[in-house]
């Protein structure tokens, strides 16, 4: 399975590609052995944004464990928290402390360029796949037009849940385990059970 969302590069990722820099922009990464060949392209310029996130985190929900686990394994880009910012409208200081990711760090991978490390990236790809799953949801559901997948979790992990003994999904997201409990939450509530 390749992914692959049709946006457009602006002249400064084309520019910083060439001399070799990280950016928001294509990257190629492994998702099995080399020899396997099999790549997922993840392509998320700078223009229209919001678009390509979702287009993203829709792949990402709907990946197979194995796609999901080489895009891990490859790592992000640490910009990824920025492009979230973006389209979730949740201050940066909390989406870094619901991660649990330590701000200075963050902070110095994006100004340089640098990638997430593993734990960090599953986190982070964990949040795009949420919101990816919100996306798949309510488009199975019926009409999504209008719909921002994104700014709805955005504000939906600040609510506090009944089914989580009054707690916000946001105090869920800082482990894969917890994450994995508010993705079933969502599921539960489409299905109108909760246990």
């Amino acid at each position: 399975m390749e992914f692959r969302t049709k946006t457009p590069r602006s002249k400064w990722v084309q520019t910083a590609q060439a001399k070799g820099r990280v950016t928001s922009g294509v990257k190629v990464v492994s998702t099995m052995k080399k020899s396997q060949g099999r790549v997922i392209t993840e392509l998320a310029g700078s223009f229209h944004v919001r678009a390509g996130v979702l287009a993203y985190a829709k792949n990402l929900y709907q990946a197979s464990a194995a796609e999901y686990a080489g895009v891990v394994r490859g790592k992000v880009s640490a910009t990824h928290v920025d492009l979230i910012v973006d389209v979730t409208a949740i201050p940066k200081e909390r989406l870094v402390r619901f991660l649990d990711l330590r701000p200075a760090t963050i902070a110095r991978k994006i100004r340089e360029g640098e990638m997430l490390s593993t734990d960090q990236s599953e986190r982070v790809l964990g949040l795009e796949r949420l919101i990816g799953q919100v996306a798949v949801m309510v488009g199975d559901s019926g009409d999504s037009t209008g719909f921002d997948a994104a700014r709805w979790v955005g504000d939906w992990l600040e609510q506090p849940i009944p089914a989580l003994g009054g707690a916000k999904p946001a105090d869920y997201m800082d482990t894969i385990e917890g994450q994995e409990r508010v993705s079933r939450l969502l599921v539960q509530s489409q299905a109108g059970v909760f246990a």
